[in-house]
C-alpha cells in the first residue's frame, strides 16, 4: 500500500511539472519528460509542497463526499492548482 502511495505521488508531481513546461516552452516530449523529472528532483521540498496541498484537497474532498460538490463547484480544480502554482512560480521566474 505505501508502494503505491510513493508511486502515485512521483507519478502526480512528474505531470505536474510536465504540464507547466508543456504550456510554458516548446520542447519535444522526451524533453519535456527529462526536464519534469529534473524539477521534480532538483526542487524536492517544493515538490512535496504541491503534492501535500493536492493530497489535502484530495482527502477533504473524499472525507466530506457529497456534501463537497458544491466546494468542488466552487473551487474543485482550480484553487488547489492556484496555490500550487504559488510554489513554483519562483522555479520558472529561475528558469526564465
Amino acid at each position: 500500500m505505501s508502494m503505491l502511495v510513493i508511486v502515485t505521488g512521483v507519478v502526480c508531481a512528474f505531470f505536474q511539472y510536465s504540464f507547466i513546461l508543456l504550456s510554458r516552452y516548446e520542447y519535444s516530449l522526451p524533453m519535456i519528460a527529462r526536464n519534469a523529472a529534473l524539477l521534480m528532483l532538483g526542487y524536492f521540498p517544493r515538490t512535496l509542497g504541491m503534492l501535500l496541498v493536492l493530497a489535502c484537497f484530495g482527502g477533504v474532498y473524499a472525507i466530506v463526499g457529497v456534501q463537497a460538490i458544491p466546494l468542488v463547484l466552487l473551487s474543485g480544480v482550480a484553487l488547489p492548482q492556484y496555490l500550487c502554482a504559488l510554489l513554483y512560480e519562483p522555479i520558472l521566474k529561475k528558469l526564465g
